[in-house]
């Protein structure tokens, strides 16, 4: 079982992650262009695929708010979507928050384009609004 919990700080390339086990807390924040983007999220990977294998009975919430990605990145995180959609099948109930500026075009263009490659109905896109409230939005 998933005991351990994964952090990595943020650096100018790659975002924060948080991943926290007992609470089933997955967050993702920043910018994600790094240098060898399969170096940087084979850790991510491997936690992620450990916890979902553990058979815990532990809601899943992602919070995503990256703010750019490059096209390598891109394919990592639709990695990732794939991961969660699968244990979704499976019966896992997941929830992916993906926040975005709801002023930014860039940012509502990229949380569109991963919108249209998620194939389950568990995803909701939120946008940030100027007072930093949340409207969310669930996806069919």
């Amino acid at each position: 079982m998933q005991t351990e919990n994964l952090v990595i700080a943020k650096t100018e390339a790659t975002p924060e992650i948080r991943f926290d086990h007992a609470s089933g807390i997955l967050e993702l924040r920043g910018e994600s262009y790094p240098e060898n983007t399969a170096e940087f999220y084979a850790p991510v990977f491997e936690w992620l695929r450990a916890f979902l294998a553990s058979g815990s009975g532990v809601s899943v919430t992602v919070n995503m708010e990256i703010i750019y990605f490059n096209s390598s990145s891109s394919k990592a995180l639709m990695n990732m979507f794939d991961l969660l959609d699968e244990a979704v099948a499976k019966g896992k109930k997941i929830a992916v928050n993906w926040i975005y500026d709801a002023g930014n075009e860039r940012h509502w263009s990229m949380a569109r384009s991963s919108r249209m490659t998620s194939r389950r109905s568990s995803l909701t896109w939120s946008k940030k609004m100027p007072d930093d409230a949340f409207e969310r939005e669930k996806v069919e």
